[in-house]
């Protein structure tokens, strides 16, 4: 057991749960926090179970950390490479099929390989059921042969943690579009990235004893494109390809066209075609056909064969605020607009899943694909942000204006916030208030007169924006800035 930074270098099976914090201005946090719904986030704060990798990472990029509990367990020996021959036979056969050209083959011992470190996962999750076509029930999928919570941990963290390192040494010249698994999409060329940090390093001593190749890079290009679509951490696409390899993530949706034509293209390059008209032209409450087999649920309990079967899936294309998003903008995508958002951490777990469950139900109704829908979408948000810190009920269809309004009518009333509260009479501003757009009557200036008045509680919107400007010219004393929070 330690809780002293130093005992968690390169090369250690250590875990820890630890208090962090990154410098203001950090792009990419490299700490992971889990999440019942969402999975794995990275905000500025907060705590976290990571391992000794990630620890390393986070300490080269400036972040406080304290170790609230955590433990290191001593390799027996040097030579701790435990699935050692199993992957160099996995690497040796891949590299064989992939010389020969044997696309299934190499495949085949890809998903072989990966199986591994399924099994060494499998059963840790407690939420994680399978059919028994004995029971006939679904019960509690059981740990494999294999199943270890700390080699899975230190394998993923290791991968996490080796990411994270070449991200932070792109810096901010270049940008990074989306991080998942073992990749990452960016526009910075392989000359920025840099691979000698220790994760690196490390990684690369691991991977050449399983390749047997000491002269093979640990990264490699995968694809080279002009204009991309980010939907979402597991969703991108192809805008402007530069061959017939394009980048196509579908998000778990499924595309199922044929290849319009033998000699030109590719299967990848027109399922990606259709998918970009799928989501530029995407609605509200859309439903996709999806086609899967049967379950083996049904085969057994209907006594049917393993066919295929379609189902709708309501189709989900918005972002999944992993980040928060920010500085939107309209840009030209295949011939018509759409929005462009770059993305930064949040501070705390707690303000991403605030903003995560509010978006859920936001895009009910919504897509997010224009300014307009981008300042619903603010509407909603901010001001649901605002009436959690206040004991105020706002009218259905009432906005960020009406809020405003009735905060304005309390200092009006009250004679603070630079107003006289005589400048105008009751009569008057009802008027003003009509010709603006807002129905009041003389009787609810009453009522203002000892109700609280909250101060910065009223969010910067478009339309409390031009209301205050209003405001202004009327009673260019009067202190709008107050009202509004940060």
């Amino acid at each position: 057991m330690s809780t002293k930074l130093e005992d968690y270098c390169e090369d250690v099976m250590g875990f820890a749960r630890v208090k962090f914090e990154f410098p203001k201005g950090t792009c990419y946090p490299s700490l992971p926090i889990r999440t019942d719904k969402y999975g794995l986030v990275y905000p500025l704060k907060g705590v976290s179970w990571c391992t000794s990798h990630e620890l390393v990472v986070a300490n080269t990029m400036g972040a406080t950390l304290k170790i609230l509990q955590g433990f290191v367990i001593p390799w027996a020996d040097e030579n701790h490479y435990v699935f050692r021959e199993f992957m160099q036979l996995v690497r040796a056969k891949r590299k064989e099929y992939k010389a020969s050209n044997n696309i299934f083959y190499e495949k085949l011992w890809k998903e072989i390989g990966n199986s591994l470190y399924g099994k060494l996962a499998q059963g840790l999750r407690c939420n994680k059921t399978g059919f028994d076509i004995f029971l006939q029930y679904s019960k509690k999928l059981p740990p494999s042969a294999i199943t270890n919570g700390y080699y899975a941990s230190y394998t993923t963290g290791l991968a996490r943690a080796l990411m994270f390192e070449q991200m932070v040494s792109i810096g901010d010249k270049y940008e990074i579009v989306s991080v998942t698994t073992d990749g990452y999409l960016t526009n910075a060329p392989m000359s920025e990235i840099k691979l000698d940090g220790s994760i690196s390093n490390l990684f690369r001593k691991f991977f050449h004893v399983m390749n047997g190749n000491t002269t093979e890079e640990i990264i490699e290009e995968k694809h080279r494109v002009m204009q991309l679509i980010s939907m979402k951490t597991r969703g991108q696409l192809t805008a402007i390809p530069i061959d017939t390899n394009p980048v196509l993530a579908r998000a778990g949706v499924q595309v199922r066209i044929k290849k319009k034509d033998e000699k030109l293209g590719s299967l990848k390059l027109d399922q990606n075609d259709y998918f970009t008209g799928v989501y530029l032209g995407r609605e509200p409450g859309q439903k996709h056909e999806r086609k899967s087999l049967i379950s083996t649920r049904k085969m057994f309990t209907h006594q049917t064969d393993m066919v295929s079967v379609e189902t709708e899936q309501r189709l989900n294309l918005e972002a999944d605020f992993k980040r928060n998003l920010v500085n939107p903008k309209m840009r030209a995508v295949l011939g018509t607009e759409h929005i462009h958002l770059d993305t930064q951490p949040f501070e705390t777990i707690e303000d991403m899943l605030y903003a995560r469950i509010r978006f859920d139900v936001w895009r009910k109704n919504n897509c997010l694909k224009t300014l307009v829908d981008w300042d619903s979408w603010q509407e909603f948000y901010l001001m649901s942000l605002a009436l959690c810190k206040i004991k105020m009920r706002l009218k259905d269809g009432e906005h960020s204006g009406h809020l405003l309004l009735r905060l304005f009518l309390r200092a009006y009333g009250q004679a603070e916030l630079g107003l006289q509260g005589d400048e105008y009479t009751r009569k008057e501003l009802v008027a003003k208030f009509a010709d603006w757009g807002y129905s009041y009557k003389t009787s609810d200036f009453t009522p203002a007169k000892k109700a609280p008045l909250y101060l910065g509680v009223v969010p910067r919107t478009e339309r409390s924006s031009h209301l205050a400007s209003l405001l202004l010219s009327l009673f260019p004393d009067f202190d709008v800035e107050s009202l509004y929070f940060n």
